[in-house]
């Protein structure tokens, strides 16, 4: 309860300065990468104090720590209220690093986890399923054959179907413009490879996700080398921001220009 009043004030104000400016939000995500919870106990302190996930158990299956659970919820519960009283119509996205653990856990335990959030919410449910994907960051598969992000985006179709009212999107991602390629190195760590993992991302998507369900794709800058940024050092703008997002083939002019961004 001393978590909850602060976590439903806040947003709700937040998000109340954007409509009365006259720019709502089409969504609001409550929380970031909350595959363990959020809001976790201070140092020293018991873990039930706080909104961390597997105090005393798993995250999911047969050992699942659902008093966790109850916790979390409350949380989640409290932001989402908050958004809504600011703003009804705004959807609300609940954003896991999952995307990069499904060849270790299937969609089916991806599923699972979001099964279990909504089971312990008792606001209106969430709109938007946001899962971070990074080609470097990816869990292996228990066969500890390499996971691959354009096979972790293939398997989306089933956590559609089983959430067939909701939008899926890669809440996070990103890939080099220059520096070393992530294993299996199947983009160049170039302009160009980035331009052409942005759009393999995309197509994959739009291949395992109905058209309704398709929430997009957000592009995030992980480090301060720029070597991930869809900027060059120098400040130009790379193939992939300029011609990435949208539909059709790269001109030939800006391939023929990757040397020198």
């Amino acid at each position: 309860p001393v978590l909850n009043r602060p976590l439903r004030a806040y947003p709700r104000r937040t998000v109340a300065a954007f409509v009365a400016q006259g720019t709502p939000p089409a969504a609001v995500q409550v929380g970031n990468e909350i595959t363990f919870g959020m809001l976790w106990e201070r140092p020293g302190e018991a873990c039930a104090r706080g909104g961390r996930l597997a105090c005393a158990g798993d995250l999911f299956g047969s050992k699942v720590d659902l008093a966790a659970w109850r916790r979390l919820g409350a949380l989640v519960d409290a932001g989402m209220r908050g958004v809504r009283e600011a703003c009804p119509r705004c959807e609300i996205a609940i954003h896991t690093s999952l995307g990069n653990r499904i060849a270790e856990f299937s969609s089916v335990g991806i599923g699972d986890w979001y099964e279990l959030l909504l089971n312990h919410t008792t606001s209106p449910s969430f709109d938007r399923i946001g899962l971070s994907l990074y080609p470097a960051y990816l869990a292996p598969h228990p066969s500890s054959r390499p996971a691959s992000a354009l096979e972790n985006i293939d398997a989306l179709a089933s956590l559609a179907r089983r959430f067939p009212g909701k939008r899926v999107y890669i809440a996070e991602t990103a890939y080099p413009q220059r520096g070393t390629a992530p294993p299996p190195h199947r983009f160049a760590a170039s302009p160009l490879g980035q331009y052409e993992y942005l759009r393999a991302v995309l197509s994959r998507l739009a291949q395992a996700l109905p058209e309704a369900q398709r929430g997009g794709v957000l592009w995030w800058e992980r480090n301060e080398s720029c070597d991930d940024a869809l900027f060059s050092p120098s400040g130009v703008a790379s193939p992939a921001l300029l011609h990435g997002f949208v539909h059709g083939r790269l001109p030939r002019r800006v391939a023929l220009r990757k040397t020198l961004l």
